[in-house]
Protein backbone atom coordinates (compact mmCIF):
# COMPACT_ATOMS: atom_id res chain seq x y z
CA UNK A 1 0.00 0.00 0.00
CA UNK A 2 1.22 3.46 -1.18
CA UNK A 3 0.95 6.56 0.58
CA UNK A 4 0.41 10.06 -1.63
CA UNK A 5 1.09 13.43 0.06
CA UNK A 6 -1.01 15.77 -2.03
CA UNK A 7 -0.43 18.77 -0.82
CA UNK A 8 3.96 17.82 -1.53
CA UNK A 9 2.46 16.49 -5.16
CA UNK A 10 0.92 19.65 -6.16
CA UNK A 11 3.75 22.23 -4.25
CA UNK A 12 6.47 20.09 -6.22
CA UNK A 13 4.53 19.81 -9.39
CA UNK A 14 5.55 21.99 -12.60
CA UNK A 15 3.61 25.15 -14.09
CA UNK A 16 1.17 23.27 -16.80
CA UNK A 17 -2.26 23.78 -18.66
CA UNK A 18 -4.56 22.79 -15.42
CA UNK A 19 -3.08 25.59 -13.57
CA UNK A 20 -3.73 27.68 -16.01
CA UNK A 21 -6.96 26.72 -16.53
CA UNK A 22 -7.62 27.28 -12.55
CA UNK A 23 -6.05 30.91 -12.85
CA UNK A 24 -7.92 32.04 -15.68
CA UNK A 25 -11.30 30.91 -14.42
CA UNK A 26 -10.20 32.82 -10.85
CA UNK A 27 -9.25 36.04 -12.48
CA UNK A 28 -12.40 36.00 -14.72
CA UNK A 29 -14.54 35.51 -11.17
CA UNK A 30 -12.88 38.78 -9.38
CA UNK A 31 -12.83 40.79 -13.39
CA UNK A 32 -16.60 40.40 -13.24
CA UNK A 33 -16.94 40.57 -9.26
CA UNK A 34 -14.90 44.08 -9.97
CA UNK A 35 -17.25 45.06 -12.25
CA UNK A 36 -19.89 43.81 -10.07
CA UNK A 37 -18.90 46.44 -7.53
CA UNK A 38 -17.98 48.96 -9.58
CA UNK A 39 -21.29 49.65 -11.86
CA UNK A 40 -23.54 50.48 -8.72
CA UNK A 41 -21.37 54.05 -7.72
CA UNK A 42 -20.61 54.37 -12.16
CA UNK A 43 -24.88 54.32 -12.66
CA UNK A 44 -25.15 56.29 -9.31
CA UNK A 45 -25.60 59.95 -10.83
CA UNK A 46 -27.94 58.14 -13.90
CA UNK A 47 -29.75 56.51 -11.06
CA UNK A 48 -31.07 59.63 -9.27
CA UNK A 49 -31.65 61.35 -11.86
CA UNK A 50 -33.53 58.91 -13.88
CA UNK A 51 -35.90 57.25 -10.70
CA UNK A 52 -36.14 60.58 -8.97
CA UNK A 53 -35.10 59.14 -5.63
CA UNK A 54 -32.97 60.95 -2.86
CA UNK A 55 -29.49 60.94 -2.94
CA UNK A 56 -29.65 59.80 0.73
CA UNK A 57 -31.57 56.67 -0.17
CA UNK A 58 -28.98 55.49 -2.19
CA UNK A 59 -26.21 56.26 -0.22
CA UNK A 60 -28.06 54.11 2.79
CA UNK A 61 -28.08 51.47 -0.27
CA UNK A 62 -24.75 51.64 -0.81
CA UNK A 63 -24.37 51.02 3.23
CA UNK A 64 -26.32 48.20 3.11
CA UNK A 65 -24.03 46.98 0.80
CA UNK A 66 -21.00 47.17 2.90
CA UNK A 67 -22.63 45.11 5.50
CA UNK A 68 -24.06 42.43 3.10
CA UNK A 69 -20.49 41.77 1.52
CA UNK A 70 -19.22 41.63 5.37
CA UNK A 71 -21.56 38.67 5.58
CA UNK A 72 -21.01 37.26 2.38
CA UNK A 73 -17.21 37.23 3.48
CA UNK A 74 -17.89 35.36 6.33
CA UNK A 75 -20.76 33.01 5.00
CA UNK A 76 -18.82 31.85 1.96
CA UNK A 77 -15.57 31.53 3.16
CA UNK A 78 -16.65 28.87 6.23
CA UNK A 79 -19.27 27.22 3.60
CA UNK A 80 -15.92 26.38 1.36
CA UNK A 81 -14.34 24.82 4.09
CA UNK A 82 -17.68 22.70 4.71
CA UNK A 83 -18.81 22.21 0.56
CA UNK A 84 -15.72 22.71 -1.05
CA UNK A 85 -14.09 25.87 -2.88
CA UNK A 86 -15.45 24.84 -6.23
CA UNK A 87 -19.50 24.98 -5.12
CA UNK A 88 -19.01 27.97 -3.44
CA UNK A 89 -17.13 29.65 -5.96
CA UNK A 90 -19.97 29.17 -8.47
CA UNK A 91 -22.56 29.66 -5.71
CA UNK A 92 -20.98 33.20 -5.25
CA UNK A 93 -20.77 34.30 -9.12
CA UNK A 94 -24.42 33.11 -9.62
CA UNK A 95 -24.87 35.39 -6.67
CA UNK A 96 -23.35 38.60 -7.84
CA UNK A 97 -24.19 37.71 -11.88
CA UNK A 98 -28.24 37.26 -11.05
CA UNK A 99 -28.63 39.88 -8.31
CA UNK A 100 -26.26 42.81 -10.51
CA UNK A 101 -28.64 41.60 -13.72
CA UNK A 102 -32.00 42.05 -11.45
CA UNK A 103 -30.51 45.42 -10.48
CA UNK A 104 -31.45 46.39 -13.96
CA UNK A 105 -34.71 45.84 -13.84
CA UNK A 106 -35.85 46.91 -10.52
CA UNK A 107 -38.18 49.77 -9.96
CA UNK A 108 -38.89 50.13 -6.13
CA UNK A 109 -36.50 51.74 -3.50
CA UNK A 110 -36.82 47.93 -1.36
CA UNK A 111 -36.00 46.16 -4.55
CA UNK A 112 -32.50 48.08 -5.39
CA UNK A 113 -31.73 47.49 -1.66
CA UNK A 114 -32.29 44.06 -1.78
CA UNK A 115 -30.54 43.22 -5.14
CA UNK A 116 -27.87 45.61 -4.16
CA UNK A 117 -27.13 43.68 -0.70
CA UNK A 118 -27.31 40.22 -1.90
CA UNK A 119 -24.78 41.42 -5.72
CA UNK A 120 -22.98 42.50 -2.25
CA UNK A 121 -22.53 38.89 -0.18
CA UNK A 122 -21.40 37.11 -3.57
CA UNK A 123 -19.01 39.71 -4.80
CA UNK A 124 -17.38 39.82 -1.25
CA UNK A 125 -17.36 35.95 -1.10
CA UNK A 126 -15.66 35.01 -3.56
CA UNK A 127 -12.33 36.47 -2.43
CA UNK A 128 -11.72 34.34 0.04
CA UNK A 129 -12.61 31.24 -1.87
CA UNK A 130 -10.59 32.46 -4.59
CA UNK A 131 -7.16 32.13 -2.94
CA UNK A 132 -7.89 29.58 -1.16
CA UNK A 133 -8.50 27.98 -4.28
CA UNK A 134 -5.39 29.01 -6.22
CA UNK A 135 -3.28 28.56 -2.86
CA UNK A 136 -4.08 25.06 -3.24
CA UNK A 137 -3.84 24.15 -6.80
CA UNK A 138 -0.99 25.93 -7.88
CA UNK A 139 2.74 25.11 -7.98
CA UNK A 140 5.00 26.54 -5.10
CA UNK A 141 7.40 28.19 -7.07
CA UNK A 142 4.46 30.05 -9.24
CA UNK A 143 2.07 30.54 -5.85
CA UNK A 144 2.92 34.06 -5.32
CA UNK A 145 2.64 34.92 -9.00
CA UNK A 146 -0.59 33.31 -9.77
CA UNK A 147 -2.54 34.62 -6.56
CA UNK A 148 -1.25 38.28 -7.07
CA UNK A 149 -1.97 38.42 -10.81
CA UNK A 150 -5.13 37.19 -10.31
CA UNK A 151 -5.83 40.06 -7.84
CA UNK A 152 -5.79 42.28 -10.87
CA UNK A 153 -8.68 41.58 -12.14
CA UNK A 154 -10.57 43.43 -9.03
CA UNK A 155 -9.35 46.72 -10.56
CA UNK A 156 -9.41 45.90 -14.16
CA UNK A 157 -12.74 45.38 -13.03
CA UNK A 158 -13.49 48.52 -12.15
CA UNK A 159 -12.36 50.09 -14.63
CA UNK A 160 -14.33 47.92 -16.98
CA UNK A 161 -17.50 49.09 -15.19
CA UNK A 162 -15.98 53.13 -15.39
CA UNK A 163 -15.30 52.22 -19.80
CA UNK A 164 -18.46 50.64 -19.71
CA UNK A 165 -20.46 53.58 -18.47
CA UNK A 166 -18.38 56.26 -20.73
CA UNK A 167 -19.79 54.31 -23.76
CA UNK A 168 -23.57 53.38 -22.40
CA UNK A 169 -24.97 55.50 -20.04
CA UNK A 170 -25.16 58.81 -22.78
CA UNK A 171 -27.09 57.21 -25.13
CA UNK A 172 -29.00 54.00 -22.89
CA UNK A 173 -28.93 54.83 -19.57
CA UNK A 174 -28.27 53.02 -16.23
CA UNK A 175 -30.64 49.45 -16.99
CA UNK A 176 -28.08 47.82 -19.88
CA UNK A 177 -25.22 48.93 -17.54
CA UNK A 178 -26.47 46.37 -14.61
CA UNK A 179 -28.03 43.73 -17.00
CA UNK A 180 -24.28 43.23 -18.37
CA UNK A 181 -24.03 41.69 -14.69
CA UNK A 182 -26.06 38.54 -16.29
CA UNK A 183 -23.25 37.57 -18.66
CA UNK A 184 -20.75 35.93 -15.68
CA UNK A 185 -23.62 33.39 -15.39
CA UNK A 186 -21.82 31.93 -18.49
CA UNK A 187 -18.47 31.48 -16.65
CA UNK A 188 -20.21 28.48 -14.14
CA UNK A 189 -20.67 26.41 -16.90
CA UNK A 190 -17.16 26.63 -17.47
CA UNK A 191 -16.17 26.00 -13.83
CA UNK A 192 -18.39 23.07 -13.81
CA UNK A 193 -16.14 21.00 -16.36
CA UNK A 194 -12.95 22.52 -15.89
CA UNK A 195 -12.64 23.22 -11.85
CA UNK A 196 -11.39 21.14 -9.70
CA UNK A 197 -12.96 20.47 -6.28
CA UNK A 198 -10.63 20.69 -3.40
CA UNK A 199 -8.41 17.94 -2.60
CA UNK A 200 -9.64 18.18 1.18
CA UNK A 201 -13.46 17.83 0.03
CA UNK A 202 -12.25 15.10 -1.80
CA UNK A 203 -10.65 12.61 0.18
CA UNK A 204 -13.52 12.82 2.96
CA UNK A 205 -16.10 11.79 0.16
CA UNK A 206 -13.24 9.11 -0.92
CA UNK A 207 -13.77 9.65 -4.76
CA UNK A 208 -10.69 7.75 -5.32
CA UNK A 209 -10.94 8.45 -9.46
CA UNK A 210 -11.56 11.92 -8.89
CA UNK A 211 -8.32 12.45 -6.93
CA UNK A 212 -6.32 10.48 -9.67
CA UNK A 213 -8.07 12.06 -12.62
CA UNK A 214 -6.63 15.13 -10.61
CA UNK A 215 -3.41 14.52 -9.79
CA UNK A 216 -2.45 13.23 -13.35
CA UNK A 217 -3.37 16.37 -14.55
CA UNK A 218 -1.10 18.54 -11.83
CA UNK A 219 1.58 15.59 -12.70
CA UNK A 220 1.57 13.99 -15.73
CA UNK A 221 4.48 11.55 -14.27
CA UNK A 222 1.98 10.60 -11.46
CA UNK A 223 1.15 6.95 -11.84
CA UNK A 224 -2.15 5.93 -10.19
CA UNK A 225 -2.34 2.53 -7.91
CA UNK A 226 -5.09 0.63 -6.79
CA UNK A 227 -4.42 0.45 -2.95
CA UNK A 228 -2.78 3.63 -2.90
CA UNK A 229 -4.07 6.12 0.18
CA UNK A 230 -4.15 10.22 0.58
CA UNK A 231 -2.74 12.36 3.32
CA UNK A 232 -3.05 15.88 3.25
CA UNK A 233 -1.54 17.89 6.44
CA UNK A 234 -5.13 17.84 8.05
CA UNK A 235 -5.04 16.28 11.74
CA UNK A 236 -8.06 14.84 13.05
CA UNK A 237 -9.15 17.95 15.50
CA UNK A 238 -8.64 20.56 12.67
CA UNK A 239 -12.29 21.45 11.63
CA UNK A 240 -13.47 24.48 9.56
CA UNK A 241 -14.53 26.77 12.64
CA UNK A 242 -14.73 30.34 13.86
CA UNK A 243 -12.36 28.83 16.95
CA UNK A 244 -9.95 27.22 14.76
CA UNK A 245 -8.68 30.20 13.24
CA UNK A 246 -7.62 30.55 17.90
CA UNK A 247 -6.34 27.13 18.37
CA UNK A 248 -2.76 26.18 18.35
CA UNK A 249 -1.21 28.86 19.06
CA UNK A 250 -2.82 31.02 16.04
CA UNK A 251 -4.53 33.12 18.19
CA UNK A 252 -2.21 36.01 17.91
CA UNK A 253 -1.70 35.87 14.34
CA UNK A 254 -5.37 35.44 13.55
CA UNK A 255 -5.96 39.25 15.32
CA UNK A 256 -2.67 40.20 13.36
CA UNK A 257 -4.41 39.28 9.86
CA UNK A 258 -7.38 41.33 10.81
CA UNK A 259 -5.36 44.33 11.55
CA UNK A 260 -3.87 44.07 8.40
CA UNK A 261 -6.54 43.26 6.56
CA UNK A 262 -8.46 46.29 8.26
CA UNK A 263 -5.96 48.54 7.54
CA UNK A 264 -5.13 48.14 4.07
CA UNK A 265 -9.48 48.06 3.20
CA UNK A 266 -9.05 51.58 5.24
CA UNK A 267 -6.51 53.16 3.12
CA UNK A 268 -8.83 51.86 -0.55
CA UNK A 269 -12.01 52.70 0.59
CA UNK A 270 -10.93 56.46 1.95
CA UNK A 271 -8.95 56.94 -0.87
CA UNK A 272 -10.93 54.98 -3.50
CA UNK A 273 -14.35 56.99 -2.08
CA UNK A 274 -12.11 60.84 -1.53
CA UNK A 275 -9.17 61.66 -3.59
CA UNK A 276 -10.88 63.09 -6.16
CA UNK A 277 -12.57 65.58 -4.02
CA UNK A 278 -9.08 65.78 -1.78
CA UNK A 279 -6.95 66.94 -4.71
CA UNK A 280 -9.82 69.79 -5.80
CA UNK A 281 -10.21 71.12 -2.05
CA UNK A 282 -6.06 71.39 -2.45
CA UNK A 283 -7.01 73.61 -5.92
CA UNK A 284 -7.21 71.42 -8.64
CA UNK A 285 -9.95 71.92 -11.13
CA UNK A 286 -12.48 68.81 -11.72
CA UNK A 287 -11.05 67.57 -14.61
CA UNK A 288 -7.00 67.18 -13.23
CA UNK A 289 -8.76 65.47 -9.68
CA UNK A 290 -10.08 62.64 -12.21
CA UNK A 291 -7.13 62.13 -14.07
CA UNK A 292 -5.19 61.89 -11.12
CA UNK A 293 -7.60 59.16 -9.93
CA UNK A 294 -7.04 57.47 -13.16
CA UNK A 295 -3.07 57.63 -12.50
CA UNK A 296 -3.90 56.05 -8.96
CA UNK A 297 -5.78 53.41 -10.52
CA UNK A 298 -3.66 52.80 -13.40
CA UNK A 299 -0.70 51.98 -10.86
CA UNK A 300 -2.21 49.17 -9.74
CA UNK A 301 -1.25 47.03 -12.92
CA UNK A 302 2.41 47.09 -12.15
CA UNK A 303 1.96 47.44 -8.25
CA UNK A 304 -0.02 43.64 -8.83
CA UNK A 305 2.16 42.05 -11.90
CA UNK A 306 5.47 42.95 -9.82
CA UNK A 307 5.29 42.11 -6.75
CA UNK A 308 5.04 38.54 -7.62
CA UNK A 309 8.16 38.21 -8.86
CA UNK A 310 9.64 40.36 -6.17
CA UNK A 311 7.90 38.31 -3.50
CA UNK A 312 9.99 35.14 -5.24
CA UNK A 313 13.04 36.84 -5.05
CA UNK A 314 13.13 38.79 -2.03
CA UNK A 315 10.22 36.82 0.09
CA UNK A 316 6.73 37.25 1.25
CA UNK A 317 7.43 38.97 4.63
CA UNK A 318 9.88 41.61 2.96
CA UNK A 319 7.81 42.82 0.34
CA UNK A 320 4.73 43.08 2.24
CA UNK A 321 7.00 45.34 4.59
CA UNK A 322 8.66 47.32 1.17
CA UNK A 323 5.21 47.97 -0.41
CA UNK A 324 3.53 49.25 2.98
CA UNK A 325 6.64 51.27 3.61
CA UNK A 326 7.48 53.33 0.09
CA UNK A 327 4.28 54.76 -0.45
CA UNK A 328 3.81 55.58 3.33
CA UNK A 329 7.38 57.77 2.38
CA UNK A 330 5.95 58.78 -0.83
CA UNK A 331 3.39 60.57 -0.04
CA UNK A 332 5.19 62.81 2.47
CA UNK A 333 6.62 64.65 -0.81
CA UNK A 334 3.23 66.02 -0.84
CA UNK A 335 4.08 68.19 1.44
CA UNK A 336 6.48 70.52 -0.61
CA UNK A 337 5.00 72.13 -3.76
CA UNK A 338 4.78 70.19 -6.82
CA UNK A 339 3.83 70.22 -10.41
CA UNK A 340 1.55 68.02 -11.61
CA UNK A 341 3.73 65.53 -13.60
CA UNK A 342 5.23 64.83 -10.02
CA UNK A 343 2.02 64.62 -8.01
CA UNK A 344 1.19 62.21 -10.59
CA UNK A 345 4.12 59.68 -10.00
CA UNK A 346 3.25 60.32 -6.78
CA UNK A 347 -0.33 59.21 -7.08
CA UNK A 348 0.64 56.38 -9.09
CA UNK A 349 3.19 54.96 -7.08
CA UNK A 350 0.67 54.99 -3.98
CA UNK A 351 -1.94 53.21 -6.24
CA UNK A 352 0.41 50.55 -7.24
CA UNK A 353 1.67 50.26 -4.09
CA UNK A 354 -1.97 49.88 -2.50
CA UNK A 355 -3.23 47.00 -4.78
CA UNK A 356 -0.40 45.34 -4.84
CA UNK A 357 -0.08 44.86 -1.17
CA UNK A 358 -3.96 43.95 -1.29
CA UNK A 359 -3.02 40.72 -3.45
CA UNK A 360 0.20 40.44 -0.96
CA UNK A 361 -2.04 40.02 1.94
CA UNK A 362 -4.15 37.70 0.47
CA UNK A 363 -1.45 35.57 -0.53
CA UNK A 364 0.31 35.56 2.85
CA UNK A 365 -3.15 35.19 4.74
CA UNK A 366 -3.81 32.20 2.28
CA UNK A 367 -0.17 30.66 3.11
CA UNK A 368 -0.28 31.04 6.64
CA UNK A 369 -3.64 28.95 7.04
CA UNK A 370 -4.17 25.11 7.24
CA UNK A 371 -6.12 24.00 4.32
CA UNK A 372 -8.75 22.55 6.84
CA UNK A 373 -9.87 26.15 7.71
CA UNK A 374 -8.36 28.24 5.57
CA UNK A 375 -11.28 29.57 3.74
CA UNK A 376 -12.75 30.26 6.97
CA UNK A 377 -10.15 32.11 8.09
CA UNK A 378 -9.74 33.99 4.44
CA UNK A 379 -13.70 34.84 5.09
CA UNK A 380 -13.53 36.22 8.26
CA UNK A 381 -10.28 38.00 7.24
CA UNK A 382 -12.31 39.80 4.39
CA UNK A 383 -15.66 40.02 6.16
CA UNK A 384 -13.13 42.23 8.89
CA UNK A 385 -11.26 44.11 6.91
CA UNK A 386 -14.32 45.27 4.98
CA UNK A 387 -15.96 46.24 9.04
CA UNK A 388 -12.50 48.40 9.27
CA UNK A 389 -12.86 49.41 5.52
CA UNK A 390 -16.50 50.89 6.56
CA UNK A 391 -14.82 53.60 8.51
CA UNK A 392 -12.45 55.46 6.18
CA UNK A 393 -15.42 57.11 4.11
CA UNK A 394 -16.91 58.72 7.45
CA UNK A 395 -13.08 59.68 8.46
CA UNK A 396 -13.22 61.38 5.04
CA UNK A 397 -16.43 63.22 5.46
CA UNK A 398 -14.72 64.84 8.62
CA UNK A 399 -11.37 66.00 7.28
CA UNK A 400 -13.20 67.06 4.45
CA UNK A 401 -15.79 69.41 6.29
CA UNK A 402 -13.15 70.38 8.30
CA UNK A 403 -11.11 71.57 5.21
CA UNK A 404 -7.83 69.40 6.15
CA UNK A 405 -5.02 70.13 4.07
CA UNK A 406 -4.08 67.76 1.43
CA UNK A 407 -1.02 65.97 3.49
CA UNK A 408 -3.35 65.78 6.52
CA UNK A 409 -5.43 63.64 4.35
CA UNK A 410 -2.70 61.43 3.06
CA UNK A 411 -1.21 60.39 6.54
CA UNK A 412 -4.04 59.63 7.77
CA UNK A 413 -4.84 57.86 5.35
CA UNK A 414 -2.05 56.44 3.66
CA UNK A 415 0.92 56.94 6.00
CA UNK A 416 -0.16 56.08 9.56
CA UNK A 417 -2.33 52.83 8.07
CA UNK A 418 0.92 51.53 5.79
CA UNK A 419 3.57 51.94 8.62
CA UNK A 420 0.79 49.94 11.21
CA UNK A 421 0.98 47.64 8.83
CA UNK A 422 4.52 47.06 8.43
CA UNK A 423 4.59 46.70 12.68
CA UNK A 424 1.87 44.22 12.04
CA UNK A 425 3.74 41.90 9.74
CA UNK A 426 6.84 41.79 11.48
CA UNK A 427 5.57 40.67 14.16
CA UNK A 428 3.61 38.28 13.12
CA UNK A 429 6.27 36.73 11.63
CA UNK A 430 8.29 37.10 14.92
CA UNK A 431 5.42 34.97 16.27
CA UNK A 432 5.47 32.91 13.97
CA UNK A 433 8.88 31.40 13.69
CA UNK A 434 9.44 31.70 18.08
CA UNK A 435 6.28 29.24 17.99
CA UNK A 436 6.85 27.25 15.64
CA UNK A 437 3.44 27.16 14.84
CA UNK A 438 1.93 24.87 11.97
CA UNK A 439 1.43 27.66 9.97
CA UNK A 440 3.40 29.12 7.45
CA UNK A 441 4.04 25.42 5.85
CA UNK A 442 5.93 27.50 2.71
CA UNK A 443 9.00 28.82 3.04
CA UNK A 444 7.93 31.70 0.65
CA UNK A 445 6.66 32.92 3.74
CA UNK A 446 9.79 33.79 4.98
Amino acid sequence: MSTVNVPKTIDQSKMNRFFVIVAVLAFLGLLFDGYAQGVYSTSLPSLIQDTGIEPTVFGLIGSYTLYGMIAGGIIFGMLADKIGNKKVFMLAIGFYAMFTGLMGTATTVWQFSLYQVLTGMGAAGIAPVTFAMLAEYSPLKNRIQLINTTTLGMPLGRMLSTLAGMAILPSFGWRPMFLIGFIPLILIVFCIFYLPESMQKLIKDDKREKIQKILKLVAPEYTPSIDEQYETEIRPSDKGSFLSLFRNGMAVNTILYWLIMALCMFIIYGLVTWLPKMMMGAGYNLGSSLTFFFTFILGSIPGILLSGPLANKIGLKNTLSLYAAVPALVVLLLMLKLDTILVSIVLFVLGAGMYGLLGLIFTFISVSYPLAFRGTGLGWANAVGRFGGSFAPMTGGILIAQEASLITNFIVFATVPFLLIVICVVVSQLIAKKAASPINREKIVD
